[in-house]
């Protein structure tokens, strides 16, 4: 195919990596609170958060072993898991078990590499276009999640949440299933083209190759912010609930208000009409994580505050970010 829009290219490049995230990422900001009001120990939640992303490793690895250049051929598998999974939690809402499940199956369902693969098999002419129009989509799909989940959890309750799951996903693989027949089709898998790219990428110069120190500097850091945000995220909901009293819609969007800004920041800091090479400099290695981590450092003493203004405006200039120093 050509890099002209169609229902196929709007299931591949828009609707799978939107809903990937905005379904495996919702949960954050609800379910910490649910197992709270019930009176449970979070630590296992803790424990499947996780375990599960490991196991999405290996079954990704795996997947590249078994199924070389054709991982589109697990995304229906793994949606599929994720509704059984969610069904089994709406006949079993209170059972944590059924609940943790369910967990699993949304963590397992965001796997980058396989909607990247479909996004350029999409556009073999351009890849380049085809896997930024993706990431946007995933990336909005992730900036989302936080909102229309806490919107569901505060009218409905957690059932409603996964009731929302289980209907964004049956609409998407019935969508897939119009549009992208050969994703279940196996008489097709050898007809998909696998050509290089025709405008690759210019080879990297020495100005272009970092330092090893900075590499380290790179790997620490992301380990930091990646590790003080996933505890922030994953407590955020009964914290700020029993602290200040908040419900799960107004976290919801305070947390997609921080997450769309540190979108909308990164865009202005990676897109020459809008910002020049030098000044995209300050934003960029070393400096970048420097600032992006004294900021992230104060939104912490910020979100333990006792101001609940205080504590809300650190929860969305954590959300900016993190989505900054990925």
């Amino acid at each position: 195919m050509n890099d002209k829009w169609s229902p196929h290219a709007f299931v591949a490049l828009v609707l799978i990596p939107f809903t990937d995230n905005a379904i495996s990422c919702c949960w954050y900001s609800c379910l910490p609170l649910y197992i709270f009001i019930l009176g449970k120990d979070l630590v296992m939640l803790g424990i499947v958060a996780g375990v599960v992303p490991i196991l999405r490793m290996i079954v990704l690895l795996l997947g590249r072993y078994f199924l070389p250049g054709r991982l589109e051929f697990m995304k229906i598998p793994l949606q599929i898991q994720c509704i059984m999974l969610a069904v089994y939690n709406l006949f079993y809402p209170y059972s944590l078990i059924a609940t943790y499940l369910n967990v699993y199956g949304m963590i397992m369902l965001t796997q980058r590499a396989i909607y990247q693969t479909i996004s350029v098999k999409v556009w073999p002419d351009n890849r380049t276009a085809a896997l930024r129009v993706s990431e946007a989509c995933w990336t909005i799909g992730y900036c989302t999640a936080s909102f229309w989940s806490g919107a569901a959890y505060h009218y409905g309750g957690w059932e409603a949440v996964v009731w929302g799951q289980v209907v964004i996903l049956s609409v998407t693989i019935l969508l897939e299933l119009v549009c992208m027949p050969h994703l279940c089709s196996w008489k097709d898998r050898d007809s998909q083209t696998t050509d290089p790219d025709p405008d690759p990428d210019p080879p990297l110069t020495s100005d272009d190759v970092i330092s090893d120190w900075k590499c380290y500097f790179l790997c620490i850091g992301m380990f930091i912010f990646v590790f003080g945000y996933a505890v922030e995220w994953g407590i955020f909901a009964p914290y700020l609930s029993a602290k200040f009293g908040l419900n799960t819609l107004i976290m919801g969007v305070g947390q997609m208000v921080g997450d769309l800004s540190g979108s909308m920041l990164l865009l202005c800091t990676t897109s020459t009409p809008l910002m020049t090479r030098q000044h995209r400099g300050i934003f960029q290695l070393p400096f970048g994580l420097v600032w992006i981590a004294l900021l992230f450092s104060l939104t912490l003493f910020g979100f333990a505050s006792n101001n609940k203004h205080l504590a809300m405006a650190a929860q969305i200039i954590m959300g900016t970010m993190i989505v900054l120093s990925m």
